[in-house]
């Protein structure tokens, strides 16, 4: 999904209209609610895993995905109290109502062919809705499992490329980009069914459930469409699966069966999202 495509969202006053926001939390989140809490609990999360272990920030500095300023912000974080570290956290992540998307004004990301970034699930899901009432189509973001079966193909290919990375056909943290790149840059990085982008460049959003943690999962393979890993009304405490990697992660989360969770609610620069097409 592109920049140029989610603009019309926007003109045709998408953030405005309840209509688009079909969950109870995504209605809450439009109107401003609930939009800081979890990002406080998530913070706190990775607060206990950099306690935990001391050394991933320096590993993750070395491996291009994080920066010296990000490093000494969590270190800062780390040596605050309790009730420092909740003052903190309130300032740096205030309730908000938000009416675009967190980078749409930031030149690195905003170009028309750049795919859309800064979104949550819930601007997702909207987005989706809207479309389909434009439309008279189904537009829906893709479960995980479809996701993953146009990533991997029959052949069950380790990228969305083949099974040896190549640093040429994808945007991770390897190509130093540094940013997204337009929809489809990386011709060779296509499947040989001809989808774009389906390892680096973005997270895409899904439909599915991970869980309560992000990295150990509550609803595991194989995937069971009935286990309650679909259900939209999880609120904003359930991680949704994210899929693909992303600009500034290492190639490793960009293999096709990687799977982790995001909350619903976290907008980030590599945050983005693609449709499952009606047809």
């Amino acid at each position: 999904m592109t920049n140029a495509e989610y603009a019309c969202f926007l003109s045709a006053g998408g953030y405005e209209d309840e209509r688009w926001w079909d969950t109870a939390a995504g209605r809450d989140w439009r109107l401003g609610i609930g939009t800081a809490q979890a990002l406080h609990e998530n913070a706190r999360k990775w607060l206990e895993r950099f306690r935990a272990e001391p050394e991933l920030l320096d590993k993750e500095v070395a491996k291009g995905t994080s920066s010296d300023t990000v490093r000494e912000r969590w270190q800062q974080r780390l040596r605050m109290t309790e009730a420092e570290l909740d003052v903190h956290l309130r300032e740096c992540y205030p309730e908000h109502r938000f009416t675009e998307p967190y980078v749409w004004r930031k030149g690195r990301y905003d170009r028309p062919a750049q795919p859309v970034v800064g979104v949550c699930w819930h601007e997702a899901r909207a987005y989706c809705a809207w479309l389909s009432a434009q439309t008279g189509e189904a537009y829906r973001l893709p479960t995980e499992v479809e996701w993953e079966a146009a990533a991997r193909g029959q052949a069950g290919r380790a990228f969305a490329f083949g099974d040896a990375f190549d640093e040429q056909k994808a945007n991770t943290v390897e190509t130093r980009a540094r940013r997204t790149t337009p929809v489809g840059v990386f011709v060779g990085g296509d499947t040989p069914e001809g989808v774009s982008d389906l390892s680096g460049n973005t997270w895409e959003w899904t439909s599915s459930l991970f869980g309560m943690d992000q990295f150990v999962p509550d609803y595991a393979y194989p995937y069971r469409a009935q286990d309650g890993r679909e259900s939209a009304e999880a609120g904003n405490y359930v991680m949704p699966v994210v899929r693909g990697g992303a600009y500034n992660l290492d190639h490793a989360m960009a293999r096709a069966a990687f799977r982790i969770g995001d909350m619903p609610c976290l907008r980030y620069s590599n945050n983005g999202f693609r449709l499952a097409s009606p047809g």
